[in-house]
This record gives structure tokens, C-alpha cells and sequence, in this order.
């Protein structure tokens, strides 16, 4: 903001403005990491978008838990996006089936997450950016997509995959761009208010998840007792 630039998202994003960022968090692990860097957001009068997988094995959204998230999110200002692991569907092999879940996928998405802002796509260096995914060749309407042209190639695109910005200090860019727009994409879970490595910040989210699941199965299963 000190630089000059306002926070938006997708689908208020405007290709011949400049001075426009996307902040973009893709959920990778965890809601209640989400959750921390939104409300420290909102402190700061920033909105960003939050995109979150269905299909994610470590969280649920769909819990009683992920839809108090999902809905502080929103009353934060924040928007939800969603998003998708094309391996989850049809081992990602796109054919009429792929197509048929995906859709069912949105339409889930939408009742669950609620309006949706955006999709992208899980791990994309791994899965690639799947031109089959952008909206001109899904068979359903969607939201933007977030490797679209004018989110990806027309304008600065930044990430902290691996927790590493691989292009440099994004800070320094920012302030060096003369108002670009940009994309900025981070992973809540890398963002400590202590120093840590990644391996450190791992170990102390399994350590964490192991705690949950104690509690899940003492409020669970009667003749379970707690160690912890």
C-alpha cells in the first residue's frame, strides 16, 4: 500500500489498470494457518484471495471446523477461491469423465466454499498449467482462472513455492516495478512469527496434528485414553 498499490481480486482485477496486486494463498496444509494470516491481514486493511482444495487429505472444509474458517474468511473481507488437484479426478487423464468431475467438483465448491473468485491449480510446476483447465476449453462455466493471460504472463507473477522466492527479493521488486501489476502467491504455512526452517515449521504442523488427532479420538471413541 506504501507503494501505491491497492489490494484486489480476480474478478475485480483490471487488465489495463496498473497498480493492482492479487495476493493469492493457496491452502495447501492447513485452514487454521489460513486463518492466522487473515486475520493479521484484516488488521492491515489488506484483502487477499484464499484458495482451498476440496480434496486435500490433511484438512477438511467440509467439517463443522473448515466452514467456521470458510466463513471468517469471508466476514474478515477476504474472498475464496478454489483449489484443484487435476490428479484427484480421472488420475488428471483428461477425457468426457475428467470434465464430468470437474464440474461436479465446481458445483460442490460452490456450495461449500461458497461464491468462488477463482480456481488454480495444485502444484502446477509438478502437474504443469494445464491448458486443458483454462475456462475456454471447460464444457461449464467457471470462475477466472488464475493462469490465465492477464493474471500470469500480462503481469508480474510471483511465488514463495518451497518457500523460496526464486526470482529474488520480492519486496525490492515490488518497489522497483513503477506500479506493474502483480500476481503474489504464498503458502500460509511457511509465514512464522519466529524465525524457523522449513523442516522446523513441518515437524512443529505434525506435532500439531497429532494433538488433533488425540483429541478427535478421545471425543470419539469411549475406551480411548489420552496420552497427551
Amino acid at each position: 500500500m506504501e507503494a501505491g498499490y491497492r489490494f484486489t481480486g480476480f474478478n475485480e482485477f483490471l487488465p489495463e489498470s496498473t497498480g493492482q496486486i492479487i495476493l493469492r494463498h493457496d491452502v495447501d496444509l492447513a485452514l487454521e494457518e489460513a486463518l492466522r494470516i487473515a486475520r493479521l491481514e484484516a488488521k492491515l486493511g489488506v484483502t487477499s484471495v484464499y484458495q482451498i482444495l476440496l480434496t486435500a487429505e490433511i484438512y477438511n472444509p467440509m467439517s463443522a471446523a473448515g466452514q467456521a474458517v470458510i466463513k471468517e474468511l469471508r466476514k474478515l473481507g477476504h474472498r475464496i477461491g478454489l483449489h484443484v488437484d487435476p490428479v484427484v479426478y480421472n488420475g488428471g487423464r483428461i477425457d468426457r469423465n475428467f470434465f464430468t468431475m470437474l464440474e461436479q467438483m465446481f458445483e460442490t465448491a460452490h456450495r461449500t466454499l461458497g461464491p468462488l473468485d477463482s480456481y488454480s491449480i495444485h502444484r502446477p510446476a509438478a502437474r504443469g498449467k494445464a491448458e486443458d483447465l483454462q475456462p475456454e476449453h471447460l464444457p461449464f462455466r467457471t470462475p477466472p482462472y488464475a493462469y490465465s493471460d492477464k493474471y500470469f504472463k500480462n503481469i508480474l507473477y510471483r511465488s514463495d513455492s518451497r518457500r523460496e522466492w526464486r526470482q529474488g527479493c520480492v519486496c525490492r521488486q515490488i518497489t522497483e516495478m513503477a506500479g506493474q501489476s502483480i500476481q503474489l502467491v504464498t503458502h500460509p504455512i511457511w509465514w512464522t512469527t519466529e524465525p524457523q526452517s522449513r523442516e522446523q515449521v513441518l515437524q512443529v504442523f505434525l506435532e500439531q496434528r497429532k494433538v488433533m488427532a488425540d483429541s478427535y479420538l478421545a471425543a470419539n471413541l469411549s475406551f480411548y485414553k489420552t496420552n497427551m
